[in-house]
């Protein structure tokens, strides 16, 4: 994965296509630039030897219909500026529950890192108020904040309140890490998913994998015209599997249902649209007899 992101890296900077920041380059949607980045997603340990342990760690902190929120790799540059310190979960303010956090980073460590090359900077304790002075007073003296200091292969999992940013980088190199952001089921992802895989990983996605990208929808989440609310949000349901829609626009064969009228009854039929081949295929419950029946209710 290494070599994989130095290449993708300066291929984006080359073409003049890399988000760079005055402390980082991001490298984005990572889904699509490798397989074992989609490995990585599922947690396979053919990609991540420790892949099974970090799912468990995240059912048991984020309950297990996690999402992931985000995956990139976050690439400091020699003499960049540091980072603000920050919690990533910050996006629920004002809320902040003390109880458990509603993100976890893993952080995959491709290099060696230490306070040369742009350790991390991490407040342990910081995801736990210290403030006095009422409910509102969150914070009081901090200490001083430790970079990161690891092997490469190591694996660092933190939780989502804790004060953390960018180092500066004092070596003569880049410095690779990849950061997985990991999220409750209903936090809204800071990558859109739905539109950013690839149809070509799409093709080949497993359950699994759509499962944790946010393509299961369910009665209160990623609906697509009506499409999705009787689905669980589990793995592998048809009833809400909103990559099926996906694979139609990709395939330009996605007609909207827009504003009908009775005389458009007479012209064209239910499967002019994408909506009812999908529910005709997918939808377990829509049997010719669960259909009477709700038509008769109607009459």
């Amino acid at each position: 994965m290494r070599a994989r992101i130095e290449e993708q890296a300066a291929a984006e900077r080359a073409l003049g296509i890399a988000y760079l920041v005055q402390s980082q380059q991001h490298v984005w949607s990572l889904v699509n630039k490798g397989a074992d980045f989609v490995k990585c997603l599922e947690h396979d340990p053919q990609g991540v030897q420790a892949g099974p342990i970090i799912e468990c760690l995240l059912d048991e902190t984020l309950g297990s219909g996690w999402n992931h929120f985000s995956f990139l790799s976050n690439i400091s540059y020699p003499n960049c500026h540091p980072q603000a310190m920050h919690q990533d979960q910050t996006f629920i303010a004002p809320y902040n529950p003390r109880e458990a956090p509603v993100l976890v980073n893993t952080m995959y460590v491709l290099e060696d890192v230490n306070e040369i090359n742009g350790g991390t900077l991490l407040i342990p304790g910081s995801h736990k108020p210290n403030g006095s002075g009422g409910p509102y007073a969150l914070y009081g003296a901090m200490p001083r904040p430790i970079n990161l200091e690891a092997k490469a292969g190591t694996i660092l999992m933190f939780d989502g309140r804790v004060l953390h940013g960018g180092a500066v980088n004092h070596s003569d190199r880049f410095r690779y890490v990849i950061t997985n952001s990991c999220v409750k089921s209903f936090i809204r992802q800071q990558e859109n998913f739905l539109l950013t895989v690839s149809p070509e990983v799409l093709a080949n996605a497993s359950d699994k994998l759509l499962w944790r990208l946010g393509f299961q929808s369910q009665i209160t989440a990623n609906l697509v015209e009506g499409y999705g609310y009787q689905g669980t949000g589990k793995m592998g349901d048809s009833n809400g599997s909103v990559a099926h829609v996906r694979r139609e626009i990709d395939a330009g064969n996605y007609q909207h249902v827009g504003a009908l009228t009775m005389d458009d009854v007479t012209k064209i039929s239910a499967d002019h649209f994408a909506l009812a081949r999908i529910q005709r295929q997918n939808e377990t419950f829509r049997t010719p007899e669960h259909i009477r029946k709700m038509m008769d209710m109607t009459l």
